[in-house]
């Protein structure tokens, strides 16, 4: 098993399942976002989501590879990619807004073309920062040893946002396109994929699994929080990956708080398939390093303990009481607010890509039959 090259491709995936989808609305650059519908017609619903972050690609074949494998009557929806655009990778969003094909061989390419074809509104050592038309493009060569180019330039944006505001003003209501910047992660690489970040008319610099309280939300949120509405899901899943865990998984349970007892008993359950899958599970110092990423004072040391959240088991979380915090809503906090239980996942991105998969998919197997045996 391979990462998808393209969009199209996993298109030609879904297609082949023969799975039934509707497309909710289209991106910017016109990729249709699908919903699409596998299981069976028992309420109530399972919704499965993925690749919120365009650079995580085992939760969207995961996603994917589920149409064929998930067996269950109780009806699923699944957005497996909720960011077309950044599958396509740098160049595809570049040749959308430029109207031309672009290739790119290397950073010196992008900074050259950056700096001829667009409007550069900061630049800082080998950070740069365009606007062109509508949308923002950022570049900054991988570190040696260090972050990619996409958790660099994440900290470093949201740094500017907090320290230097005024530098994201012509980007309010609009993108900024990061590029993976991941060379040695498959399906990842330097301008495979492209991290999205949106800037809201309020000024927060968010990515695209944010914005879930708010009246103005990008399409592809907007789209996700609209199955979310027409399905009331019982139990959702949220697929994610992260490159700072190295191989090593843990998962939350975002509570609805109707059945706790329930809850409780779903995330054993998950716990223990996933361990006989092999699972190494992370440290609470892993998890607090995920979920301090873009903290708002960039300078704070993230805590070695988590403060208001469970341990339920080695690697399984409990999230009592799912708030927006600093940067908001995400998918999950509102699922588990309005319809029920959520599952967020993160994996480590350095592991073998055909065991992050099965991983994900043994989550989503394992959760599926907690709520069948309930119901």
């Amino acid at each position: 098993m391979t990462p998808f090259e393209t969009y199209n491709e996993l298109i030609k995936a879904v297609e082949e399942t023969q799975s039934s989808y509707q497309v909710l609305n289209r991106t910017p650059a016109g990729h249709p976002i699908l919903d699409v519908r596998t299981g069976g017609d028992e309420e109530p619903a399972v919704f499965i989501t993925a690749g919120a972050h365009a650079t995580e690609q085992a939760g969207i074949s995961a996603a994917v590879a589920l149409l064929d494998r998930l067996e269950t009557d109780h009806e699923v929806h699944v957005i497996p990619s909720r960011d077309p655009i950044g599958l396509d990778g740098y160049p595809s969003a570049l040749s959308h807004i430029l109207g031309r094909d672009v290739h790119l061989k290397s950073f010196d390419d992008l900074e050259v073309l950056l700096d001829r074809e667009g409007h550069v509104v900061h630049l800082e050592d080998d950070i740069l920062l365009a606007l062109i038309g509508d949308v923002g493009f950022a570049t900054k060569r991988p570190e040696p040893d260090g972050d990619s180019s996409q958790l660099y330039l994440l900290k470093y944006l949201k740094y500017i946002q907090h320290e230097f505001p005024e530098i994201l003003e012509p980007f309010k209501g609009r993108r900024i396109c990061l590029p993976a910047g991941q060379p040695d992660i498959p399906g990842s690489g330097t301008f495979d994929r492209a991290y999205t970040l949106v800037v809201g008319p309020d000024g927060r610099l968010l990515h695209l699994n944010r914005f879930f309280e708010t009246p103005w939300a990008p399409v592809e949120v907007e789209c996700t929080r609209q199955v979310m509405a027409d399905t009331e899901p019982a139990l959702s899943f949220d697929l994610h990956e992260t490159q700072l865990i190295e191989d090593r998984f843990y998962f939350g349970v975002n509570q609805h708080g109707a059945d706790e007892k329930w809850e409780r008993e779903l995330g054993r359950a998950i716990q223990t398939a996933t361990a006989e899958a092999g699972a190494e599970f992370a440290t609470e110092a892993d998890v607090a390093r995920v979920r301090n990423i873009t903290v708002a004072d960039p300078d704070v040391r993230p805590p070695e303990r988590l403060e208001g959240v469970e341990l339920l088991k080695q690697g399984c979380y409990l999230y009592p009481n799912p708030s927006a915090g600093a940067e908001g809503l995400n998918a999950t906090h509102l699922e588990a607010q309005k319809y029920g239980p959520s599952i967020g996942t993160e994996t480590g991105m350095w592991g073998a890509f055909e065991d992050r998969v099965e991983i994900l998919l043994t989550v989503v197997e394992a959760g599926v039959e907690a709520l069948e045996a309930r119901h």
